[in-house]
């Protein structure tokens, strides 16, 4: 299921300026078809969501003291 989300997340590098690093954690974990196709748009909102507010351009974090590249996890159990 997470497979797809590593371009999305490219595609917003490109559009936002935004440097993001895609960590996914428990992508071999089984899910039912179904469940697959109704968390597909809600996590994909989410993930714009996330980018969008959540994580600053790179020049805004390092001079916040963070890292240039943010961090986005998505973890299934």
């Amino acid at each position: 299921m997470f497979s797809r989300f590593g371009s999305l997340v490219r595609d917003l590098e490109k559009t936002t300026g935004k440097r993001i690093r895609l960590e996914i954690v428990g992508d071999h974990t089984e899910i039912d078809k179904t469940v697959v196709e109704r968390l597909s748009e809600p996590l994909t909102h989410l993930i714009r969501n996330s980018i969008d507010h959540g994580i600053e351009n790179a020049e805004g974090r390092a001079a916040a003291g963070k890292d240039p590249v943010g961090q986005l996890r998505l973890s299934a159990e």
